[in-house]
Parts: C-alpha cells; sequence; structure tokens
C-alpha cells in the first residue's frame, strides 16, 4: 500500500466524516449488536485496556455495516495486546495481527476487495489459535464513492465481463 493509504481515506470515527452513527454492528459479539463504533470502542476502553475475545473456536464474528450509499470501505486498524497466531479474516484473506503490547496492524482493502463488498457490510472474524486478543481499538476506513470512482471502476469491470462471455460464446 502507498505510504498515504489511510490519510486519502476517511475515518468512521471521525466526527466530521458523519458516518459515526451510520455505521452499524453485528455478529457473534450478542453485546455491541445494533450499536455503532463508538459503541464498540466505549466497550473495547470499558474492559479495563482492552476486552479479551476468547481462545479457539467459535472465531468472534464482527460485522460492520455503512448505512450509506456514498462510501465504500478502504480499510481498517486494529489496536490491542496481541501475541502470535492472533488472526483476522475478511473476505478471503486471514492476516495476522502484529504481535505485542499495543500492536497496531494495518489493512488495506486492494480495489479488487473493494469493488467485491455487496451491501456495504464487511464481517471481521478474529481468531485466536493459543492466547486471548486483547483489543483496545478498532477504526474503520472508508473513500467516498466518487473520489474513488468507484461508478467508472464497476462499469470498466461489467463491460470486461460482457466481452468476455461474448467472445466464449462465438
Amino acid at each position: 500500500l502507498p505510504n498515504d493509504y489511510f490519510e486519502k481515506a476517511y475515518n468512521i470515527l471521525d466526527p466530521s466524516v458523519t458516518l459515526t452513527k451510520k455505521a452499524k454492528l453485528g455478529g457473534s459479539t450478542s453485546l455491541l449488536v445494533g450499536k455503532d463504533l463508538v459503541a464498540l470502542n466505549e466497550w473495547l476502553i470499558q474492559g479495563r485496556g482492552g476486552n479479551q475475545f476468547p481462545v479457539g473456536s467459535p472465531p468472534v464474528n464482527l460485522e460492520i455495516t455503512i448505512e450509506s450509499n456514498d462510501f465504500i470501505f478502504s480499510g481498517f486498524r486494529i489496536i490491542g495486546d496481541t501475541a502470535p497466531k492472533q488472526y483476522v479474516s475478511f473476505l478471503n484473506r486471514k492476516v495476522p495481527l502484529l504481535s505485542g503490547a499495543k500492536s497496531l496492524t494495518e489493512i488495506g482493502l486492494c480495489e479488487a476487495e473493494i469493488l467485491s463488498i455487496e451491501s456495504n457490510s464487511l464481517t471481521l472474524t478474529f481468531i485466536a489459535e493459543e492466547t486471548q486478543i486483547k483489543l483496545k481499538n478498532i477504526e474503520v476506513f472508508v473513500f467516498s464513492k466518487e473520489a474513488f470512482g468507484y461508478s467508472e471502476k464497476v462499469n470498466k469491470l461489467e463491460q470486461s465481463i460482457s466481452q468476455k462471455t461474448v467472445t466464449k460464446v462465438m
């Protein structure tokens, strides 16, 4: 990713973005279903330095939905006290969390991943194989669809698919 990738994106928790209350949560963390990212991070803080996500099965799923058609997911930052064999999984990727106290793992989405996310909903699955994941903060980043060129990229992708279909038929 470019060095300025996250600087070009909007942090949903930034009040100037006006998405703070439009990002809703769901998944296996029933305490957070229907709440927003502010509630998630308050819950993490209330855990006296981070809340524990349990080891092993079942993994913890956190579904984030943006209730706005003007923005698309671009990435996220996960901050916590993490250890080896701890991962976050999403779409078709499994990313190891960086180990250490107050470690920061930044994950940017590639163009194909951004275009593949349907209905502005993304599920993060936290997996801990040996020790508990102690999360302190989760930041979600978005691009405006206009700045990303979303419509143009989708149209180009659709044209490419239709051309391949016509070529196979002939």
